[in-house]
């Protein structure tokens, strides 16, 4: 028994060395994968950040025209409220209308100032 107690042993010394290079190999593996994890990471969470800059940007805009057209209608409603409060009467006199002999007048057909010698071309 002793003797395979020995025998196990030295088989153990014999694939220790074996087994430390395999765990090396591997340990530098995923310590190249966990930094490759780290940067799409870090580049995944910059572009993140860009596209939230640019959201908020562009609702900031929205929220600015809005306030904007609502700051524009709130402004008509109390233009459009002083107009009806105001009576709108003629201040002045009307004009008497023209004698007859000043209205214009011409035959269908014929284009106005054709008497005149203006020339129309199609």
């Amino acid at each position: 028994m002793l003797l395979r107690l020995q025998e196990g042993q030295r088989t153990l010394e014999k694939q220790i060395p074996e087994l430390n290079a395999g765990i090396q190999t591997r340990i530098r593996q995923l310590s190249g994968e966990i930094e490759d994890s780290e940067r799409k990471t870090r580049e995944m969470l910059e572009q993140t950040a860009l596209r939230i800059d640019s959201t908020q940007r562009l609702l900031k805009l929205i929220v600015a025209l809005l306030v904007l057209s609502w700051g524009g209608l709130f402004y008509i409603a109390r233009r459009l409220l002083k107009l009806q409060e105001k009576s709108v009467a003629w201040k002045g006199k009307v004009p008497a209308s023209a004698p007859d002999e000043a209205t214009v007048s011409w035959q269908k057909g014929e284009p106005p100032n054709a008497l005149e010698g203006w020339k129309f071309e199609r």
